[in-house]
């Protein structure tokens, strides 16, 4: 057997509602010419109020600005010109000091060599020269 149909059920915002209640929301209502007349003027105050804020920004704005001008013109006028330095010569110390310890900063440390006797040293052969031998030929032949 079918279900019984299902009465019908109002919305519970309708139930309360006059059904004439949707069309009287979209009319505009009426003005006497009094009314109409002060509805025209408040919107004319208001634009003319609105226009008048407006140019009152633009007259800060403009004023700013000029301040700003007259600032940068001062500040491109006073401005000193930048001293450039004069080239000079530079003399560069030529000891033979320095060079040597530019030298040894550049290359490993050599240890120096042991000093030879005059019999010379058993298992060393005293025909061999060190490099500080020859270094001490080359200043002696200069």
């Amino acid at each position: 057997m079918a279900p019984p149909l299902s009465p019908c059920h109002t919305h519970v915002k309708n139930a309360t509602q006059h059904p004439g209640l949707v069309l009287l929301e979209g009319k505009q209502k009426w003005h006497i010419k009094a009314q109409i007349e002060e509805d025209k003027q408040h919107a004319k105050d208001v634009h003319i109020a609105q226009e008048a804020n407006l140019q009152h920004g633009i007259d800060c704005i403009t004023s700013i600005e000029a301040a700003m001008e007259v600032e940068q013109g001062i500040q491109v006028t006073a401005k000193a010109k930048p001293v450039k330095p004069c080239a000079r010569l530079v003399k560069k110390k030529t000891d033979r000091v320095g060079a040597a310890s530019e030298l040894t900063s550049r290359s490993p440390p050599v240890p120096p060599a042991p000093a030879q006797s005059q019999g010379g040293i058993k298992g060393q052969d005293t025909g061999d020269l060190c490099e500080g031998d020859v270094e001490a030929v080359r200043n002696e032949a200069q």
